[in-house]
């Protein structure tokens, strides 16, 4: 008797030891190009310069840590929070569209223009939670690339307190670290599970 409840109790807890780990989120390794379930995934994310892997300046207007990736019946977008006072900064923040052309920025005199902002699609502004930031939400082309964005900083107030008025068009990438997505359970057996 005693034997049969000691082979019990460790089938018992074997078998707890084995169903707790699939309830658990798991961190997939997802390779490039793969399609990414519906669903909302918190990424690490970064503004690079046009063309480079250095780190924008406009990076340091963006709040670190609440980047958000979200797929929706096949559709990315990418969310992440802006302080106010940045954000006022921003005259224009928007995501290059597919297949349109890159906007070309020229300078005459001392004015800035950007030819070809229809070819993106500016960000939708929301609130935070945190009443000091708003959450700007960009449409993203491919997951797997860099999102070509067109930006214009106009510090209209002065709030960075520069000798001159600080207003500038720049083309950046938005770079968003799918590398780390964690997958809820059921997806993760899914995508893991073989084709029958």
């Amino acid at each position: 008797m005693k034997l049969l409840k000691k082979t019990f109790m460790f089938v018992l807890i074997a078998a707890l030891l084995l169903s707790a780990q699939h309830l658990a989120p798991v961190s997939a390794s997802i390779e490039p190009g793969t399609v990414i379930p519906d669903g909302e995934y918190s990424l690490s994310y970064q503004y690079v310069k046009d063309g480079t892997t250095q780190v924008s300046a406009a990076n340091d207007f963006m709040v670190p840590d609440t980047g958000k990736l979200i797929i929706s019946e096949g559709k990315a977008y990418f969310e992440h929070e802006v302080s106010k006072a940045d954000y006022a900064t921003f005259a224009y923040l928007g995501s290059r569209k597919a297949g349109a052309a890159k906007a070309v920025i020229t300078t005459v005199g001392d004015a800035e223009t950007a030819n070809g902002q229809d070819g993106y699609e500016p960000v939708v502004v929301r609130d935070a939670a945190n009443s000091s930031n708003v959450v700007v939400r960009l449409t993203i082309v491919d997951v797997w690339k860099k999102q070509d964005v067109l930006m214009h900083i106009d510090d209209k107030e002065n709030i960075y307190n520069l000798p001159v008025r600080y207003n500038h068009w720049y083309n950046a990438q938005l770079e968003i670290y799918t590398t780390n997505i964690t997958l809820p359970p059921l997806r993760a057996a899914a995508m893991e599970a073989p084709e029958a």
